[in-house]
């Protein structure tokens, strides 16, 4: 079955013959009327002088009126003169045959007789004196030059077109060309993947050059968030591993050593617990990211922000046997209440987590910013860049203090989410102040 093209060359085609064709319709109607009338017209004028020699030469007898036929220039061939009054009637040469060809034919438009033959003629009556005169003149000559002319402005537009059509397919490919070489680029997303591709600068309009640079931008985007899940996986995979180890490592012992040495079960246990705690915990942060990483954010209200800071710090002190010390001047806040809490608290726990147990933390709430102030190691300046992206720690971290690298990278999260910017500052002599600028 046949399919009809829908690129960009055949609709610029099809636009351009519907195009020619309403513009062919349009000049020839305009150029055929134009000519027809000017045609008529001077048809008229003849009819009129006709008139006007028929006044000068004053006809009331056959003497006169035979005078006038024989110095009269008109075409015997396709012009009729009749002169009646009330006795006489006057035929130049030819009318009366010309009459009894018409005899049976109607007036069109008051104007136009047509004879037994194809031709046309155009018919004027008026009075002289006392008597009726009746003019016809053949329009054989201006059919004839309307033909011509129909024929002439066919052939000329017939060739324009034909000239036209190509110019047009031509132009559409070379606009289409850059759009297609982009086209084909993309392709290769199917076979070759991301990773390696690269989009070529195409030059063509200032809409596929602008389409050019979203892609490439997109691309990069597209490559960096592939390259940042490659690496999720496999240190998710690599965190993972070492509770997996102990779990195997405990489960081994006890299996080994279990019935002759009894003693060792409560340590292996206990060994087994702190491991599945870490997994669990991995794992809950690692759900959390995916959740608000794909969910819009809800449920958002506009609340004072001391009450939730409250909540969270009392909830702090209880699970972590830290002291907290507040310095609190309330203010609104639109945020989920949820999340903005879940913030906060990561920011308590990873205070708590760098700092000795001996110091205090401290939290100060002004108008629209929130400061968490702890008197830990602080964070190393080639470290701050880095600080918020997932399973980042710092050296030091990775000696003595567990964790994933994944508290940080959840509280940005979070903290985009509501609109919250985040900021960490170093805090003199020692520690950390993460500052938390609120809407």
């Amino acid at each position: 079955m046949w399919r009809r093209k829908n690129t960009a060359v055949a609709q610029m085609t099809r636009a351009y013959v519907k195009l020619f064709a309403l513009l062919y319709v349009a000049t020839t109607l305009v150029v055929i009327s134009t000519v027809s009338y000017q045609l008529i017209q001077s048809r008229t004028a003849d009819a009129q002088r006709i008139v006007t020699s028929l006044r000068g030469a004053d006809i009331d007898s056959d003497f006169d009126w035979e005078t006038w036929r024989r110095n009269s220039t008109i075409d015997t061939r396709d012009t009729f003169v009749v002169i009646k009054s009330r006795h006489e009637t006057y035929y130049s040469t030819g009318s009366e045959t010309f009459l009894k060809r018409i005899a049976d034919r109607h007036l069109w438009l008051g104007h136009f007789y047509k004879a037994r033959e194809r031709y046309f003629y155009y018919y004027q009556t008026g009075h002289l004196g006392k008597m009726t005169y009746q003019i016809y003149i053949g329009l054989y000559e201006v059919i004839a030059m309307v033909e011509t002319v129909s024929t002439a402005l066919l052939v000329t537009l017939t060739v324009i077109f034909i000239l036209t059509i190509f110019v047009i397919r031509q132009l559409a490919k070379d606009l289409n060309a850059p759009l297609l070489t982009l086209t084909q680029a993309v392709k290769t997303l199917d076979y070759s993947g991301t990773q390696d591709l690269v989009l070529p600068n195409i030059e063509g309009a200032e809409e596929i050059e602008t389409l050019n640079r979203y892609l490439q931008s997109w691309l990069k985007q597209l490559q960096t968030q592939l390259a940042k899940e490659r690496a999720f996986i496999s240190n998710a995979s690599h965190e993972l591993k070492t509770p997996l180890a102990g779990f195997r490592g405990n489960i081994d012992l006890i299996k080994r050593r279990g019935t002759d040495h009894p003693e060792i079960i409560p340590t292996a246990i206990a060994n087994l617990d702190q491991e599945s705690r870490r997994m669990q915990n991995l794992v809950a942060t690692l759900l959390a990211l995916s959740k608000t990483a794909n969910q819009p954010v809800m449920n958002q209200e506009t609340v004072q922000v001391v009450p939730i800071l409250e909540r969270v710090i009392h909830a702090f002190e209880i699970d972590t046997h830290r002291v907290v010390e507040r310095q609190f001047e309330d203010f609104s806040v639109t945020v989920n209440v949820g999340e903005f809490s879940q913030l906060i608290r990561i920011i308590l726990d990873n205070a708590a987590k760098y700092s000795p147990e001996s110091t205090v933390i401290t939290v100060l709430c002004g108008p629209k910013q929130i400061q968490m102030i702890d008197q830990g190691s602080g964070i190393a300046d080639h470290d701050k860049p880095h600080i918020f992206e997932q399973f980042y720690r710092g050296d030091k971290s990775h000696s003595d203090i567990s964790g994933s690298g994944l508290g940080l990278a959840l509280a940005k999260q979070l903290a985009d989410r509501q609109h919250v910017q985040i900021t960490l500052l170093d805090h003199h002599p020692t520690g950390t102040i993460v500052r938390l600028d609120c809407r």
